[in-house]
């Protein structure tokens, strides 16, 4: 037992959690993140074009921040940038699947970049 539980007996808690044992009991991380408001998931934002592809920046920069995420046991969730569709990528950024976002290879001067920046 984890220390967490005083609404009831170490006996009960230890029940509780043979039976979950028993039965094959698993977290279900979709519920978990709607009570903790954190799906421990992060967005890579990119512009995927034929020059990415074989661009050695783009490749080492999407597998760091993969590395990296995991090192903090988060997932990332790639999302194509779509200059023509701005709202739809937002849809993306705002639909509560990611607790944050990176923005890679967007234009300076891209409508996202500025629908971006009046995000909250």
């Amino acid at each position: 037992m984890d220390g967490k539980n005083t609404l009831f007996t170490p006996q009960t808690a230890e029940r509780v959690l043979e039976a979950a044992r028993t039965l094959g009991y698993k977290r279900n991380s979709v519920a978990r993140s709607l009570v903790r408001r954190r799906t421990s998931t992060l967005g890579l934002v990119a512009y995927w074009r034929a020059h990415t592809t074989g661009n050695s920046f783009f490749s080492n920069f999407v597998f760091g921040f993969i590395d990296g995420a995991a090192d903090f046991n988060y997932q990332v969730k790639i999302i194509r940038l779509s200059e023509e569709q701005p709202d739809e990528t937002l849809r993306h950024l705002e639909d509560g699947s990611i607790d944050g976002a990176v923005l890679l290879s967007p234009r300076c001067d891209s409508a996202l970049v500025a629908k971006a920046g009046s995000l909250n």
